[in-house]
């Protein structure tokens, strides 16, 4: 499976219209996902997540363009620090 293709199912599946009616932050929806499916994905979507902060500062509604409905801005975070927050809770073996 393509990059892009892993982070939009994972941003349209956990991060949609609704998601604060699921987790109160965004960093609970990635550990949800870490919660509910196998470590194979966990390892996926990180590995395509750190794709993502060798690129120059990405905008603040890039989720968006993957089907994510926030802005890390929302919680007091640039774009790669949420990137980086996120691989942290999925690599992270709690």
């Amino acid at each position: 499976m393509k990059t892009k293709e892993i982070l939009e199912n994972f941003f349209q599946a956990y991060f949609h219209q609704d998601w604060s009616f699921d987790y109160s932050t965004t960093l609970d929806g990635v550990a949800f996902f870490k919660k509910n499916e196998p470590e194979s994905k966990h390892r996926e979507v990180a590995k395509a997540l750190s794709e993502l902060i060798s690129e120059p500062e990405l905008p603040q509604t890039y989720f968006y363009s993957m089907g994510g409905e926030f802005r890390p801005e929302v919680e007091g975070m640039k774009v790669n620090q949420w990137l980086r927050a996120a691989i942290d809770i999925l690599q992270n073996n709690n």
